[in-house]
């Protein structure tokens, strides 16, 4: 079966100090039947955007062709011309297609006041837009942004972890908003969306590196959805999403 992972990073785990390389990262494609990924940098996800932005966008002017990787512009919304220079820089490679909104330190909120500004940036290049949520506070903003922005596609990365119901809520209230199936391992979490959603608003994401990758496909393969669900939270759905031909 055809998969696209739409949330993978490469890097360092904060904390932990392990690396996860894109050797790493290859293998567990080829190991799980990734045939796509859509990646960011740990690093640059948690510390400093710039130097991983960098980093992915050699990994990927690398092996990109070859194994089918593309890149995600994360930004920091503590540091908006910074910010709004590295979209400038990455959105005109063809192989960036999505941007990732951080806030200043790691676990710290995106909140639509701090986004605004980014966000009126990208109006000029319209790429699907990544927030990770925790909680249904954090869940609550992304909602915010979508409204004030219906003209963007908004990607909650994680489905908001525990906050999985509320992210459901939401993207049932707001159309722009689509569902990335990794975080808490509760079956219940897809049948739920899938009943209020259907399964064409769900996305395919390992969060690798911090689980394996065989996690959260392990839950799609051993639910009781249709083949046809199934199909579109593995890949119809990114596809349609990405606009890929």
């Amino acid at each position: 079966m055809k998969i696209i992972d739409v949330n993978a990073q490469i890097g360092t785990l904060p904390i932990l100090g392990r690396q996860f390389s894109i050797d790493n990262l290859l293998h567990s494609m080829q190991k799980h039947e990734v045939m796509e990924a859509i990646i960011s940098s740990t690093i640059g996800n948690n510390i400093d955007f710039v130097y991983g932005n960098k980093v992915i966008s050699d990994v990927i002017n690398k092996y990109g062709n070859d194994a089918k990787l593309f890149g995600c512009v994360t930004v920091n919304c503590d540091y908006l011309e910074e910010s709004q220079s590295e979209m400038r820089k990455y959105f005109y490679e063809d192989r960036f297609i999505a941007l990732r909104l951080t806030a200043g330190e790691r676990r710290k909120m995106v909140t639509l006041i701090e986004a605004e500004p980014i966000l009126n940036s990208h109006r000029r290049f319209g790429f699907p837009v990544f927030v990770h949520a925790i909680n249904k506070e954090e869940v609550i903003e992304i909602e915010k942004m979508a409204k004030k922005f219906d003209g963007m596609r908004f990607i909650i990365l994680s489905m908001g972890e525990d906050a999985w119901k509320s992210a459901v809520t939401v993207a049932d209230r707001t159309t722009n908003i689509f569902l990335e199936i990794s975080g808490c391992t509760n079956i219940t979490k897809i049948i739920y969306a899938i009943e209020k959603l259907g399964s064409r608003r769900l996305l395919y994401g390992s969060a690798l590196p911090y689980v394996d990758g065989s996690v959260f496909k392990s839950l799609v393969e051993n639910s009781d959805l249709e083949a046809y669900q199934k199909s579109d939270i593995y890949y119809n759905s990114a596809k349609k999403l990405f606009e890929w031909k």
